[in-house]
């Protein structure tokens, strides 16, 4: 009588189904590994970011405006948003601090114009910024706001200053206010290729990290203060008697 192998084939089929389904689930659970394994080192590698500003509107919350008063008449805002870029329109000194004390280790980026197009405020000269900008008492509640936009007004802050194109586009200076009405003069260019070009959009960085902070213009090192430094503190535009535009304003953490 011959054999009968009953349900075999059957059987063999089902293992057969149930070995590409093991396969299947295997190799999805590899390639979901290794794309989280990609994802964290893509999170490891890109910067936190701690603040950004499209300026699509001025937030008033966010930035406060210190302003020379203007002379002849009820002046327009200096300070106010067009296509997404914060405009600085001033006769005078003015300052537009962000309303965030910065700590730690960090970058500023952000993309400013000094604007030349015949304007009653154009004027190539002083795209200016202050940061790690702190009462001289060190006292980290106090704030260095609530000045009158005058230049002078400032020198008893303890804060880092870089003015490029300052003195009708003649200087680019790098200051350590120290509080004392000093102003100590750290570095200073007057050669063209550090002065000013109006109507040219410069890309601008400020690195504050354990090695100290540097100030890059368009990618190039301009301006280094070595540390131990105190890395906390406010950051200001800084500008007087011009018109200029800043867009793609980002603060992003460091290690």
């Amino acid at each position: 009588m011959p054999l009968v192998r009953c349900g075999r084939p059957g059987f063999l089929q089902r293992e057969r189904r149930r070995n590409v389904r093991t396969n299947r689930i295997g190799l999805l659970m590899m390639t979901t590994l290794a794309l989280l394994a990609v994802a964290a080192q893509a999170n490891a590698a890109a910067p936190r970011v701690l603040f950004r500003d499209d300026f699509a509107t001025l937030d008033t919350r966010a930035w406060i405006v210190e302003a020379e008063p203007a002379r002849g008449g009820t002046p327009a805002p200096p300070v106010y948003t067009h296509g997404h870029r914060l405009v600085l329109d001033s006769a005078g000194g003015l300052t537009v601090w962000l309303n965030r004390r910065l700590a730690g280790h960090y970058e500023i980026d952000y993309t400013r114009t000094v604007v030349d197009r015949g304007g009653p405020h154009d004027r190539v000269s002083d795209l200016n910024q202050f940061w790690l900008a702190n009462a001289a008492s060190g006292d980290p509640a106090a704030t260095p706001f609530g000045r009158s936009g005058k230049f002078s007004d400032y020198d008893s802050l303890d804060l880092f200053y870089a003015g490029v194109g300052g003195n009708g586009n003649t200087t680019t200076r790098f200051r350590h206010y120290d509080g004392s009405a000093t102003r100590p003069l750290l570095a200073e260019y007057t050669s063209r290729p550090w002065l000013l070009e109006g109507n040219r959009s410069y890309r601008i960085r400020i690195v504050v990290d354990g090695g100290g902070t540097r100030f890059y213009l368009d990618g190039r090192p301009c301006f280094a203060a070595a540390g131990p430094l105190r890395t906390d503190g406010y950051f200001g535009f800084r500008s007087t008697a011009s018109r200029q535009t800043i867009s793609d304003f980002s603060i992003r953490a460091l290690p």
